[in-house]
């Protein structure tokens, strides 16, 4: 591996987190749980050296891998120049998009875009004349994405954030394996989990819910009901009965609430705001 990355003058950024997949297990965990067969179109974001790349394109129909490194890109070019139903895109998938399709999406990303991968993968895509960059124009049958091990746990439910209801609302998580530090190169400090999100119809009030909880976990520190009087300009008397009505405690904390106790304030809320 260290000649590849020295054929291509590869020197693996910290800033841009490349710590690339080369435990050949985990590889196989991920295939599995993706349950891929010859129909499926798959869309790969961070390719890196194409270890998973290179078992997605045996299991599909069509692998479409997209790298923002110039160099990597390259060398999976070059790598893979044989294959026929890869497609290789030199892109950053922050802004590149996808035309509507049927696919599944695998994704070794830098930890630090997660929610953004989050968010314009499973929000629905808006009409063209209301669409500002939330919502991707299509939206894959299901997600498998390597996490940090924190927010892995976020998704699953054990600490709630805003991750945990953006996951719950348009999809349902479950953990694939955990992944050791020493199954990247160079290796993190930190260790990892793939999580699987199978992408389901958006539960009611869905945009309403990401607004209200955006407000209510801006100030984790804070009682919910400070943070939501202060942000949606609302009276506390007036928080008060919409809790009252649908049962979340006076002095509860935005993590407390579950999706449906997020979901209700949403239908309430939606004659105030």
């Amino acid at each position: 591996m260290k000649d590849i990355l020295r054929q291509y003058d590869i020197k693996p950024s910290k800033f841009r987190g490349q710590n690339f997949l080369v435990n050949k297990g985990i590889v196989e965990k991920i295939i599995n749980s993706a349950e891929l067969s010859k129909k499926d179109t798959v869309l790969e974001i961070g390719p890196g050296l194409g270890v998973l790349t290179e078992e997605l394109i045996k299991k599909s129909g069509k692998v479409i891998a997209v790298e923002k490194d110039k160099k990597l890109f390259e060398l999976l070019k070059e790598k893979f120049k044989d294959e026929k139903n890869l497609e290789l895109i030199n892109a950053d998938i922050l802004t590149y998009n996808l035309q509507p399709t049927s696919y599944k999406l695998i994704a070794n990303i830098p930890y630090n875009i997660t929610g953004r991968i989050f968010r314009k993968f499973l929000i629905p895509p808006t009409p063209p004349s209301e669409r500002g960059g939330r919502g991707s124009e299509s939206r894959p049958q299901l997600l498998i994405i390597m996490v940090q091990k924190e927010v892995g746990e976020k998704l699953l439910g054990k600490s709630r954030g805003m991750l945990t209801i953006l996951a719950e609302l348009y999809g349902k998580a479950e953990k694939v394996c955990n992944v050791s530090a020493g199954s990247f190169y160079p290796a993190p400090k930190i260790d990892s989990m793939v999580i699987k999100l199978t992408i389901g119809l958006p539960k009611p009030y869905s945009e309403e819910v990401l607004k209200i909880a955006k407000i209510g976990f801006s100030q984790r520190r804070k009682k919910l009901i400070s943070n939501l009087s202060t942000g949606l300009k609302l009276d506390k008397k007036k928080l008060r009965e919409v809790f009252l009505e649908v049962g979340i405690k006076e002095n509860a904390r935005a993590e407390e609430l579950s999706k449906d106790d997020w979901l209700k304030l949403a239908e309430k809320f939606l004659k105030y705001t």
